[in-house]
């Protein structure tokens, strides 16, 4: 079970990084071939995958990265 949380919160944080990283190259992100992300890197995500990502950081405390995914969201 620990793991799977492992892997649900090491895609919400790529997810993440894939938004706010601009020098960031998608295949660091890659681990022995597997990558975990919300989203799909190479698009941009859905309103929906933007309302998760907030609820999720809520959740874990990170107020400052609900912020930025808000203001992404609102187009500021």
């Amino acid at each position: 079970m620990r793991d799977y949380v492992d892997r649900i919160d090491l895609a919400f944080n790529n997810s993440y990084e894939v938004l706010f990283n601009q020098h960031l190259n998608v295949e660091e992100l890659i681990i022995n071939g597997e990558g975990f992300f919300i989203f799909h890197p190479s698009e941009l995500p859905t309103d929906e995958e933007l309302e998760s990502m907030i609820k999720y950081f809520v959740d874990q405390q990170e107020y400052e990265k609900c912020a930025q995914l808000t203001k992404y969201k609102n187009g500021i």
